[in-house]
C-alpha cells in the first residue's frame, strides 16, 4: 500500500474538521526534504572562525529577512526545502523558489562565520558578521532552475582551504549563516535575499522536552448545560492530529480536564481519538478547573486544591482510559507562595513548570538548568522559554521557521556544561502548523545535537542550579474567602438536606459538580454565584417539600391522649424527615422518630401524649429537621394545646381544696348564726 503523507493527512483532519475557526494557517506549509548524506539537527559554536574567503557584490550586513523577501519590483524569494545539518564532505541542496524575477537574473550564496545563539537572532533580523568564510559564485538563474520551477544551490562541506566553487570551508563546529540573493543581470542590485543556516555539528546532546497545553474555559454552565467553546474543541481536534502524525514525539500533554469532560460528553469520539493518539506519553495532573492556590490556601481551602487535583485526575481517566495522569510536575498558571507549595508538595508535586516572569528574580533566558525554589523544601522549578516557545507556532514561511528554530536550538547546545536541557510549551490556543512540527521532528530525531526527551527523562538527566535560589513572583492572590463560605454553606446543604432523600435519588446529581467549576478562577465573582444560586435553587425545594398538617387548637380528653396530626410531601419521590414535638408541658411517646412520607402523599400519626401541667392551655411546636437533625426543614408549626379532664393528682388538690372551703363555710355559717341568736336574746324585753 502506498504511504501517506503525513502532512497531508493533518492538514485534511484539520482542515474538515472547522477550517473557519482555526483559518488557513493551520493547514499551509511543507514538510523539508532532508538530504541524503547529511545530518538532522546541529549546533552552534561560539563566533570564532577565519574568514577564508571574501565576498564580492553588495556589502555583507545588507539587511535580510528569514523565509519568503521582496526587495524590489515584486521578486520573492521563499525557502522550500533544506537540510540543517551538514558533515564535512557532505553535500547539501537549498531548495528554494523564486518567484517575479527577470529571465536574466543571476543568484549567489554567501556563508558567514559561526555565531551564538544571539548572533542567530541578529542574523535573522538582517545583522550578519563582517567576514566571510565562503561564496558559491554568482549563477544565472535560469541555470539553477529545476524542472518544478524550484532553484537548487549545491555546496559541500569542508574543513581545508575549497578548491572547487561549491565548496565551503566549515573548519570549525558551529551555526553558519547563509545569505542567498537574487540580483539583476551581472549581479545588479539585490531584487531579494534571505538567511538561512547549516550547522556543523559536534558530539554533544541538548536534551529538548516539549510540553503542549490543551486550557479550557469551564463548558458546564450553572444550569448544567454543556457546551464547549468552538476553539477549544479545534485546538483539541489539532492536538490529537499532531500527536498522530507524529506518534514516536516524545510530547508531554497538560489538559484542563473540565474541558476533557466535556468533549467526553459532547464529542465522545474526539476524546476516544485523543485517547489512542497520546499513547504512553506523559499526562500531566492539573486541578479540574484552573485555581488560584495561592488565594486558597490563604482562606484555608487547601483540602479543596486536593479535592479539585483528584477531581482533575479521575476525570482525565475518565475521559482518557489508559492514561494516568502524573501529578509530580505542576503546570504554574497562577499565583503561588510559600504556604501554597508548601501544599503542591504535600500533594505529591516534586517539580513546578514555571515561565521566566512567574520567578523572582527573574532569570536570564534560555534557562537550560532546572532551579530551585526556597519557598519549599525540595521543590525545583523547571522554566519553559517562552521565546523559543513562541516559535513553535510560526506566522512566517514554515520551513524558514523550522531552519531558525532548529539554529538558535543548536547554537545553544554548544558549551561544556553538563546535565543541561531545555523545556519548550507553547502558549495555549496555540496555532498547530502541521507542516512545522512534521520538519520539526524529523530534525529532532535525527543525528545531531539536539535530542526530544520526555518530560520525565529531562527532570532526571538535568542538574538544578545549586548557588541560586528562586521564589516566585509575589502577584496578588485572589480574595477567595467568599468562595470557601460559600464551598462550604453550599455543599453542606447539600449533604444535609440530601439525607432526607432515598438512597438512589437523582435529584442532587451534579450538584456538586457544580461547585467544583465554580471554583474556577476563569469566572468573575457573578458568574460564580450564579453557580452557587443555581444549587441553591435545586436544594430549597426539598427544604419545603414536607408540610405538617394539623388544627391550630387540639382539646385534649384527660391526662393521657392522642395528639392527631399528618405530613404531606409536595415531592414526586419520598421524604425521609425527623419529627419532634418541642413543649416542656407535654410529655411524647416516641418523640424524635423517623418518618417517611411518599411521593406526592401524606402519611397520617396519632401521637400518644401526656400532659405535664395543670393547666388547661398551653402551646406546642411541631418540627421537622434532617434525619441526622442537622438541618432544620421548613418552619415548626405551632399549636394550642387544651386539657377539659385533669390528672389523679389534679383532681385529688381540687377535692381537697373543696373539702377545706366546704368546712370553712360550715364553721362560718354556725358562727354566724350563733351571734345572731345572742344578739336575739340581748334585744329581748324583760
Amino acid at each position: 500500500m502506498a504511504s501517506v503523507n503525513p502532512v497531508r493527512r493533518l492538514a485534511a483532519a484539520l482542515a474538515f474538521a472547522l477550517p473557519a475557526v482555526v483559518g488557513p494557517a493551520l493547514v499551509g506549509g511543507a514538510a523539508p526534504a532532508v538530504a541524503a548524506g547529511t545530518t538532522g539537527p546541529t549546533a552552534l559554536a561560539p563566533a570564532a572562525a577565519t574568514p577564508d574567503a571574501s565576498t564580492p557584490g553588495a556589502s555583507p550586513n545588507a539587511s535580510a529577512t528569514p523565509g519568503a523577501t521582496d526587495t524590489a519590483g515584486g521578486t520573492t524569494i521563499a525557502l522550500v526545502a533544506q537540510p540543517t545539518g551538514v558533515e564535512i564532505g557532505g553535500q547539501v541542496t537549498l531548495t528554494l523558489r523564486v518567484a517575479g524575477a527577470p529571465e536574466d537574473a543571476t543568484i549567489d550564496a554567501v556563508v558567514f562565520p559561526p555565531v551564538t545563539a544571539a548572533g542567530v537572532q541578529a542574523a535573522r533580523r538582517g545583522e550578519l558578521p563582517a567576514k566571510q568564510v565562503g561564496y558559491l559564485p554568482r549563477a544565472d538563474l535560469v541555470d539553477v532552475t529545476q524542472p518544478d520551477g524550484t532553484a537548487g544551490l549545491v555546496l559541500r562541506a569542508v574543513d581545508a582551504p575549497p578548491r572547487f566553487d561549491e565548496e565551503v570551508r566549515m573548519a570549525a563546529p558551529g551555526v553558519y549563516p547563509v545569505r542567498i540573493r537574487v540580483m539583476g543581470p551581472g549581479g545588479e542590485g539585490t531584487l531579494a535575499e534571505l538567511v538561512t543556516f547549516l550547522v556543523r555539528p559536534e558530539r554533544r546532546t541538548l536534551p529538548i522536552t516539549v510540553v503542549l497545553p490543551l486550557p479550557g474555559t469551564p463548558s458546564s454552565g450553572p444550569d448544567g448545560t454543556v457546551s464547549v467553546d468552538p476553539v477549544a474543541q479545534v485546538q483539541a481536534l489539532a492536538v490529537t492530529e499532531l500527536l498522530n502524525v507524529l506518534p514516536r514525539f516524545p510530547f508531554a500533554v497538560a489538559p484542563r480536564p473540565e474541558l476533557l469532560d466535556a468533549l467526553a460528553q459532547t464529542n465522545p469520539v474526539l476524546t476516544s481519538r485523543l485517547a489512542a493518539a497520546l499513547g504512553t506519553r506523559t499526562v500531566l495532573a492539573q486541578p479540574y478547573v484552573r485555581l488560584d492556590v495561592r488565594g486558597m490556601v490563604a482562606a484555608d481551602l487547601a483540602g479543596e486544591v486536593g479535592r479539585q487535583l483528584a477531581a482533575g485526575e479521575q476525570a482525565v481517566t475518565e475521559a482518557l482510559p489508559g492514561t494516568r495522569p502524573d501529578r509530580r510536575v505542576w503546570f504554574v498558571d497562577g499565583p503561588l507562595d510559600a504556604a501554597s507549595l508548601t501544599t503542591l508538595r504535600q500533594l505529591g508535586v516534586l517539580h513546578v513548570l514555571a515561565r521566566p516572569a512567574q520567578l523572582d528574580p527573574a532569570p536570564a533566558t534560555p534557562v537550560l538548568h532546572p532551579l530551585r525554589l526556597d519557598a519549599a523544601a525540595g521543590l525545583g522549578a523547571a522554566v519553559v522559554d517562552d521565546d523559543l516557545s513562541a516559535r513553535l507556532a510560526p506566522t512566517h514561511d514554515v520551513m524558514a521557521a523550522v531552519v531558525d528554530l532548529v539554529a538558535e536550538l543548536s547554537a545553544l547546545a554548544f558549551g561544556d556544561e553538563a546535565g543541561r536541557g531545555l523545556v519548550l510549551a507553547p502558549s495555549p490556543g496555540f496555532t498547530v502548523v502541521p507542516a512545522f512540527w512534521t520538519a520539526l521532528a524529523s530534525t529532532l530525531a535525527g543525528p545531531g545535537m539536539l535530542r526530544a526527551v520526555d518530560l520525565d527523562e529531562f527532570l532526571r538527566t538535568t542538574i538544578p542550579v545549586r548557588d541560586l535560589t528562586y521564589t516566585l513572583k509575589p502577584e496578588p492572590p485572589r480574595d477567595e474567602l467568599s468562595l470557601a463560605q460559600s464551598l462550604f454553606v453550599t455543599r453542606v446543604a447539600l449533604a444535609q438536606i440530601g439525607s432526607a432523600l432515598p438512597t438512589g435519588s437523582t435529584r442532587f446529581d451534579g450538584l456538586l459538580h457544580r461547585t467544583e467549576v465554580a471554583a474556577s478562577t476563569d469566572l468573575s465573582d457573578d458568574q460564580r454565584a450564579a453557580y452557587f444560586d443555581a444549587v441553591t435553587a435545586k436544594v430549597n425545594p426539598v427544604r419545603s417539600a414536607v408540610t405538617v398538617q394539623v388544627r391550630d387548637r387540639i382539646t385534649l380528653a384527660g391526662k393521657d391522649g392522642v395528639l392527631p396530626l399528618s405530613l404531606a410531601n409536595a415531592l414526586d419521590e419520598p421524604v425521609t424527615v425527623k419529627l419532634r414535638i418541642v413543649s416542656d408541658k407535654l410529655r411524647v411517646a416516641d418523640n424524635g422518630q423517623l418518618v417517611t412520607v411518599p411521593a406526592r402523599g401524606e402519611r397520617a400519626l396519632r401521637l400518644q401524649v401526656e400532659a405535664r401541667t395543670s393547666a388547661w392551655q398551653f402551646p406546642v411546636s411541631v418540627q421537622l429537621s434532617t434525619p441526622d437533625e442537622t438541618e432544620t426543614l421548613g418552619t415548626p408549626t405551632p399549636i394550642e394545646l387544651r386539657a377539659v379532664g385533669l390528672s389523679g393528682l389534679g383532681l385529688g388538690i381540687s377535692f381537697g381544696a373543696l373539702a377545706v372551703l366546704a368546712t370553712w363555710w360550715v364553721a362560718h355559717a354556725r358562727r354566724r348564726h350563733r351571734a345572731e341568736r345572742k344578739g336575739a336574746t340581748t334585744l329581748a324585753p324583760p
